[in-house]
């Protein structure tokens, strides 16, 4: 019994701590987009590589694959992890609330502490 309330504990305040880190962003416009692109989890990388290829069928495969969803600039995002490439975030309103995953941090500005 004790062992348990110890590990409910400790699960606590690892939450505090990950929401005392917690910042609140927007989505900014970056390389003249009107959107930010949001992978799923630990596919940010092989998203914009595939992107980055000339082939079309390629671009369709990172969208099918990775993309989590697109919110517009302005679109309002909480970072629950920072990164000094991508943050993993929360979209916060619009019709994209709730999609979770990784953004570059060139989509991310406009932060309140």
């Amino acid at each position: 019994m004790y062992r348990a309330i110890v590990s409910i504990m400790v699960g606590v305040s690892a939450l505090c701590a990950v929401a005392a880190q917690a910042q609140e962003c927007r989505v900014i416009a970056a390389h003249n987009a009107k959107a930010g692109m949001i992978a799923h989890p630990g596919l940010l990388s092989q998203m914009l590589r595939l992107l980055r290829t000339p082939s079309v069928d390629d671009k369709t495969e990172a969208a099918i694959c990775c993309l989590a969803c697109m919110p517009r600039v302005g679109t309002k995002i909480l970072i629950a992890e920072s990164g000094t490439e991508f943050h993993t975030v929360r979209v916060l309103d619009g019709p994209h609330r709730g999609c979770m995953g990784e953004i570059g941090v060139e989509f991310v500005g406009e932060c309140t502490e």
